[in-house]
């Protein structure tokens, strides 16, 4: 009945909300509190039950099936839950009480019908500025990982888009590294989806400013499979794609901090594919460029090499760009 918009409003009503968060802790009764899921999670669909079922005690009684080792119920309850989360109280109800721990269990089953479940709660959960460091704390930044591992690329977008978000605090930078993110993030870059390569290598340019993390990626040889993804000329620089290539680009300016990584730009014969960055239409690209040639320039070793490249010309040209930054 909770299906029908018309029944839903009527259920509503006369107080089914209540009776289904109760029915949720009839725990001698798998299938009472399955159905009972369902309906809350119906329910939800509409936003002005969301409220609704969070003043009811919902967020906690279906979180406390998500310690069952009953698949239908199982899905009932992350359902719910996932219909949910797009609440700011009920997020931060759910991650008080621990549900990021058990959030594990269902995304460590394969079945996909849980996995995608309990992967979008984790993913909308780690973008709440507020909540990132508990789900951190609570041991969600390996689930995310294996959700960004996903042959799915919706489930790569989400994920990416949770990782981009944690990046963005300095905190996090390395439980990420050790969690196995950076790696990830480099197969993702790579994406054909450009909403998942945006994600990823957002993620990976906040990383790169940090002084370990630069060592670490460029173990992982990420200068030069960051440079692989700059179009092969300046003239498929497209608006489109402005976004991406400017963080991808910003991204080689911040490992060029390191020497190691300097030297990587020289080994994969990267100095060409930055120089085309120089001379494409967008300003957010060239800015990004002409930091990676101030920090690639700080040795006169490398100086020089920009030089022999044919820099000098590209350089000169932008003093006279209507662009103050580049």
């Amino acid at each position: 009945a909770a299906v029908n918009d018309q029944m839903r409003e009527m259920l509503v009503g006369v107080g089914a909300i209540g009776a289904m968060v109760k029915a949720c802790r009839v725990s001698d009764s798998l299938l009472l509190q399955e159905q009972a899921a369902r309906a809350l999670g119906n329910m939800a669909v509409h936003d002005a039950n969301e409220q609704r079922v969070v003043d009811a005690g919902g967020t906690t009684a279906l979180l406390a099936l998500l310690a069952s080792t009953d698949e239908p119920l199982l899905d009932a309850a992350l359902g719910a839950l996932a219909n949910l989360v797009g609440h700011p109280e009920m997020r931060a109800i759910f991650v008080a009480e621990g549900g990021v721990r058990l959030l594990r269990l269902p995304m460590e089953t394969g079945r996909e019908v849980l996995y995608k479940q309990a992967g979008w709660i984790l993913a909308s959960l780690a973008v709440d500025p507020g909540l990132g460091k508990h789900v951190i704390a609570q041991g969600g930044l390996t689930p995310l990982v294996l959700y960004a591992s996903s042959d799915s690329e919706l489930y790569q977008e989400e994920a990416a888009w949770a990782l981009a978000n944690l990046s963005s605090a300095a905190v996090n930078a390395e439980p990420m590294a050790e969690a196995g993110a950076l790696q990830r993030l480099l197969e993702l870059a790579a994406s054909p989806n450009e909403n998942v390569a945006m994600q990823a290598v957002w993620a990976l340019a906040n990383l790169a400013v940090h002084d370990k993390l630069k060592l670490r990626l460029s173990d992982l040889n990420a200068v030069a499979k960051l440079l692989r993804l700059l179009p092969a000329r300046a003239d498929e620089l497209t608006e489109k794609g402005e976004q991406a290539l400017t963080q991808i680009v910003r991204c080689v300016a911040n490992l060029v901090v390191a020497s190691e990584n300097r030297q990587r730009v020289i080994e994969c014969d990267g100095l060409p594919a930055l120089l085309r960055s120089l001379e494409c239409p967008y300003d957010s690209v060239k800015e990004a460029a002409t930091r990676a040639f101030v920090n690639l320039s700080f040795e006169s070793e490398y100086a020089h090499k920009i030089m022999l490249a044919g820099g000098l010309p590209a350089i000169v040209r932008l003093l006279s760009s209507p662009a103050q930054r580049p």
